[in-house]
């Protein structure tokens, strides 16, 4: 179990529990499934959502997918603020995308995506919980090879801030 906890001008700490571990499901899963705070940092995570991928030439496509959960019990008064979210992706084959999107249980936003290898990166604020209510962080991960060419794909896991803030 991991607590999560922002200083607010010095006297307040707000604290948020993850109730339970990373739950991952997926057929291009791999890895650990531990979330990891980012060295150096208060509010900073990695959290393990990767993809491997190996398509072989001949076949008309190949689809890896990684979901993962995470569920965060919050006090009255606080919600969850996700932000500044980084991926790095390894691309090779001339059709392959990969998808990332991470937000909270009930709540839409805009993907990331990208067809070659890069960083990905989605800077402030994403998404925020309900005030004073327990929610899920969630993650989807796609990567797609189509054509009949040999294709890989990697990505790393994903840093990003998870903050616990006063809903006033």
């Amino acid at each position: 179990m991991i607590l999560l906890k922002l200083m607010l001008t010095g006297a307040m700490v707000f604290s948020a529990t993850l109730t339970g571990k990373v739950s991952m499901v997926g057929n291009g899963c791999y890895g650990n499934s531990q979330m990891v705070p980012v060295s150096g940092t208060e509010d900073r995570y990695t959290l393990p959502i990767k993809v491997k991928m190996d398509k072989k030439s001949g076949s008309a496509f190949d689809r890896k997918t990684c979901n993962v959960r995470l569920p965060v019990s919050l006090n009255p008064n606080e919600k969850l603020q996700i932000s500044d979210i980084l991926q790095v992706v390894h691309l090779n084959g001339n059709s392959v995308k990969s998808t990332l999107n991470i937000s909270v249980v009930g709540k839409k936003t805009k993907p990331l995506v990208s067809g070659k290898s890069q960083e990905l990166k989605m800077g402030g604020l994403v998404v925020e919980s309900a005030c004073g209510r327990d929610t899920i962080v969630t993650g989807n991960l796609n990567v797609l090879a189509t054509g009949n060419g040999a294709a890989l794909a990697e990505t790393d896991a994903v840093a990003l801030t998870l903050k616990v803030v006063s809903c006033n």
